[in-house]
């Protein structure tokens, strides 16, 4: 396997989980001290878990069937 067919799948597993339960997808996948540059009102979070709690859950919360669509990877 190619490093990038790797990288691939490091990327769908991290996707996976994210869907499944974000603070143990942030906790497995992300370092510690990952730094999270999103939009305004979240802007720069330096806590994978504070990510987690604060974007991914209420954004799953909230638009209840939000799915991920994988047309194209590159």
């Amino acid at each position: 396997m190619t490093d990038l067919q790797q990288a691939k799948d490091l990327v769908r597993a991290f996707h996976s989980a994210l869907d499944r339960d974000p603070a143990a997808a942030m906790d497995e996948f992300c370092a510690p001290d990952a730094i999270w540059r999103g939009y305004h009102p979240f802007n720069e979070i330096r806590d994978p878990a504070k990510v987690a709690n604060d974007f991914w859950v209420p954004l799953q919360a909230s638009l209840t069937r939000l799915q991920r669509r994988l047309d194209l990877f590159l």
